[in-house]
């Protein structure tokens, strides 16, 4: 199986970081998804109810995004491949990239990131 479900470049503002200003005042945060499915049973039928909603994956994203607070991106990136993995029986892989446009150091970057995959345990 090499079907893949993206969805690239969700922005969700959020407050998340070691610091304080960061926790306090928040900054945005952009989200890469790509999991690892199957199309074959919905493309048969062109059936929605048999593929997964790229909609609910994006605001499950989110609210884990915007409604939890963390210390490391790399938290934050695992608790969203956790969550789908959890409740989205039908995707087998995910991979997560969460990138930090506003990172606090001193130097001219256009982002810090981490990128996490997992798997659905066999």
């Amino acid at each position: 199986m090499a079907d893949r479900l993206i969805v690239k470049n969700l922005i969700v503002y959020a407050h998340h970081g070691v610091g304080d200003c960061e926790k306090k005042l928040g900054q945005r945060y952009e989200i890469d998804l790509s999991c690892k499915t199957s199309f074959e049973e919905c493309v048969k039928q062109d059936d929605y109810q048999k593929t997964v909603c790229y909609a609910e994956l994006a605001n499950l994203a989110a609210d884990i995004t915007s409604n939890k607070v963390f210390n490391l991106i790399e938290t934050l990136g695992e608790e969203i491949c956790s969550q789908i993995l959890s409740q989205f029986p039908a995707i087998e892989e995910i991979t997560v990239q969460v990138r930090k446009p506003s990172a606090p150091i001193a130097h001219v970057i256009s982002h810090a990131a981490i990128e996490l995959t997992r798997y659905r345990a066999q």
